[in-house]
């Protein structure tokens, strides 16, 4: 199954390598990073978005 595991670059919350190691333990995973901080739909709307779209797309989901 197609998976994205998104996070950002300052998130004080989950700390981008536990996401990192998660999307490596994953087989086919795909990672992606966006600068903002945890609140990531808010911070940054259209990256998210950009991102998931681009994901969705090429991924026929």
């Amino acid at each position: 199954m197609p998976t994205l595991v998104l996070n950002t670059t300052a998130d004080l919350l989950i700390d981008p390598a536990n996401s990192r190691a998660l999307a490596a333990a994953i087989p086919g995973a795909e990672y992606a990073e966006i600068e903002a901080g945890h609140v990531l739909m808010i911070e940054q709307p259209e990256q998210w978005w950009k991102t998931v779209d681009e994901f969705l797309r090429r991924h026929r989901l």
